[in-house]
């Protein structure tokens, strides 16, 4: 079973589908249980070890000693796009919700943010 939505190959019908690009976690599933998901989907392996930490307010998951950072959280400004990045300088991927913006020119600005500190691979689920 998947956390994720469009992953979930059993969803067909049109109004799940649309409702899927509003809010891409199903009903009742934690933070936590969608950064295991996306651990399977790299191919990580569950043991690395996850720290979870408060950076203005919101949560981040740092994966296999800064290998991977995730941040589940809404309204992200560049502002703090730009902290979680001095506060991980070695990190080389992240993961956000596609929701994590507040619009198209917040996400095309925090991309370039992102590959000017050197992440290789940007993700948006």
């Amino acid at each position: 079973a998947t956390n994720l939505k469009i992953w979930d190959e059993e969803t067909k019908d049109l109004h799940a589908e649309l409702w899927s690009q509003v809010e891409p976690i199903k009903e009742g599933r934690t933070q936590e249980d969608v950064v295991y998901e996306i651990l399977l989907k790299y191919g990580i392996d569950l043991t690395v070890p996850i720290e979870e930490k408060k950076l203005d307010g919101k949560t981040v998951f740092s994966v296999g000693m800064d290998y991977l950072l995730i941040c589940l959280e809404r309204d992200l400004t560049l502002d703090f796009i730009e902290n979680m990045l001095k506060a991980y300088p070695d990190c080389k991927r992240v993961v956000f919700y596609d929701e994590s913006f507040k619009d198209d020119t917040v996400r095309m600005n925090a991309q370039q943010l992102l590959k000017r500190y050197g992440i290789e691979d940007i993700r948006v689920i």
